[in-house]
């Protein structure tokens, strides 16, 4: 799993590119890396195989969405989840938002079809 996590490892401050450093400034206090906060997505999105959105990943997790949606992002670029090309969240603004959910979880969904 760690292997898989390359560019969610890579944001943080002084590493990596200048995007990187932004992201890891939008951390709280609680000083959680951009790694420890994507196992923890991870682990979230393996008890929902359904998948969720990052809003309610950054609930489940005690994390606000602007540290979890950056990690969602890297874990699709990495490989390891996916966006669901048809489902869609309306959060509380009314506005669509992907659901994220497991590349593994979705194949075995997908082929059960």
């Amino acid at each position: 799993m760690n292997g898989e996590l390359f560019h969610a490892a890579k944001a943080n401050a002084g590493k990596g590119d200048s995007a990187s450093a932004e992201t890891a400034k939008l951390f709280d206090a609680k000083k959680n890396n951009a790694k420890a906060i994507a196992m923890k997505v991870v682990r979230c999105l393996n008890q929902h195989q359904q998948g969720l959105p990052a809003t309610l990943i950054a609930r489940a997790i005690n994390e606000q969405k602007d540290n979890v949606r950056p990690r969602c992002s890297d874990l699709v670029r990495d490989g390891v989840c996916v966006k669901h090309p048809t489902k869609r969240y309306y959060n509380e603004n009314k506005k669509p938002e992907r659901i994220y959910i497991l590349k593994h979880h979705y194949e075995r969904l997908n082929n059960a079809t």
